[in-house]
């Protein structure tokens, strides 16, 4: 069973990593100024191939898991702040990006007043959310699941209990 999961893990990984290389390819930067496309064709194999990127996902999760149980706990929570931090700056810098190509929307579109008419998820912030970078965000926080997973299933010996008296 553990072949065949490995197995379907690597195709997964295939799969995913391909289409995804792809999609990201085929994405055009579109500018405020410029008009927008007819999108990307590659976006349509990502939803038919959606189980085996939930399956990609799923076993990031506990292949993470697996690894890290070989582990002392200070590891697993040095390596879960680490996967913490890291996900957090790639959070900052494409939400920063994406402020900042708003702004730059509303000083080029005439028809916008400000940043409430116009949302953070549009047809040009496509190229800035879906890059390596958050690619790389989703499999950080899928480490990050295994890195907790793993504290939650680890059982390490506390050693001996010691109670001190309390003098009254």
């Amino acid at each position: 069973m553990k072949k065949f999961f490995l197995f379907l893990y690597l195709c997964s990984f295939l799969l995913t990593g391909s289409v995804f290389i792809l999609s990201n390819a085929m994405t055009s930067e579109v500018t405020p100024d410029s008009i927008s496309g007819n999108g990307n064709p590659f976006l349509f194999p990502l939803m038919i191939l959606h189980p085996f990127i939930l399956f990609f996902l799923y076993g990031t999760t506990e292949y993470s898991m697996r690894y890290l149980l070989k582990w002392s706990s200070k590891v697993i929570r040095i390596c879960a702040f680490l996967a913490f931090c890291l996900v957090s700056l790639i959070f900052v810098v494409t939400f920063n990006a994406v402020k900042s190509m708003q702004a730059k929307i509303i000083k080029i579109n005439d028809s916008i007043d400000g940043p409430n008419q116009i949302g953070y998820l549009n047809i040009y912030t496509n190229s800035l959310f879906f890059n390596g970078y958050t690619f790389l965000m989703v499999l950080l926080i899928c480490f990050l699941i295994g890195c907790i997973w793993a504290l939650i299933t680890k059982k390490e010996d506390p050693g001996p209990i010691v109670v001190k008296r309390l003098k009254i």
